[in-house]
């Protein structure tokens, strides 16, 4: 997409703009977040020579394809509640992931509304919930060469046990819905973001009803835009941003 597009996909994505405000009604999240930088030891101590064979994106894939066995025992779910189709009553927004293997199986993300009906629900691989945990806060500056070497010790010193911490937190910061101003909302206004016509001009006639934006769980980056339609009685998709 091109400039405007993106610099709109900024404003949704930063809690600090006035276009999607962070509307999370339990507080912050009990669920200690990892900071990368606290395991700089472990790297600095990683021996570079048993990684040697390896270029950093076939050891990236080779961790990632496993995530060195990170599960979960039993199922690990989440529950937080806005008022989204129903100004009285709030939704319960659900990301549920099954017991197994982190990198094997399938999550989902899941709406329902106070009577318990699914008014919105999506499947996708649960790994997509540790991919930012392969970016160290701080890296090298000196030399290409140096960065890479860094990167393979760092995501080479990650364990099962942070895979399964990160998992977690992640679930928690996905929970967080960002809510949408509508006057941002019609700005964009352009057709290569609008993927629900009909929809988007359902929501913008009518000013009751509140948007989110959701994170594309089967993409590498990028938002969708969504809102309840009162006609259909389920939530709806209507722009999508890389």
């Amino acid at each position: 997409m091109y400039n405007q597009v993106s610099s709109i996909l900024i404003i949704l994505l930063i809690s600090t703009t006035s276009s999607c405000t962070n509307k999370a009604e339990n507080g912050d999240s009990k669920i200690a977040y990892i900071t990368h930088t606290k395991y700089n030891s472990v790297v600095q101590n990683t021996n570079i020579d048993s990684l040697s064979q390896y270029s950093y994106v076939e050891l990236y894939q080779k961790i990632k394809s496993t995530l060195k066995g990170a599960s979960f025992e039993r199922p690990f779910v989440k529950t937080k509640d806005y008022h989204f189709s129903n100004p009285n009553k709030p939704d319960h927004f659900i990301i549920e992931i099954p017991a197994g293997l982190i990198a094997k199986s399938k999550s989902r993300f899941v709406i329902k509304d106070n009577d318990g009906k699914t008014i919105y629900e999506e499947t996708f691989d649960t790994h997509y919930l540790v991919r930012d945990i392969f970016d160290p806060e701080t890296i090298p500056t000196e030399s290409q060469e140096a960065i890479d070497r860094y990167r393979k010790k760092y995501i080479y010193s990650l364990t099962k046990k942070q895979f399964e911490t990160f998992t977690q937190k992640e679930v928690d910061r996905n929970l967080n819905i960002f809510f949408c101003n509508r006057q941002d909302i019609i700005s964009m206004n352009n057709d290569e973001g609008i993927i629900n016509k009909e929809f988007y001009h359902e929501v913008i006639s009518d000013s009751t009803l509140k948007i989110i934006s959701l994170p594309c769980f089967d993409c590498d980056e990028g938002v969708y835009i969504l809102s309840f339609s009162k006609q259909k009685g389920r939530v709806i998709r209507f722009m999508s941003l890389d």
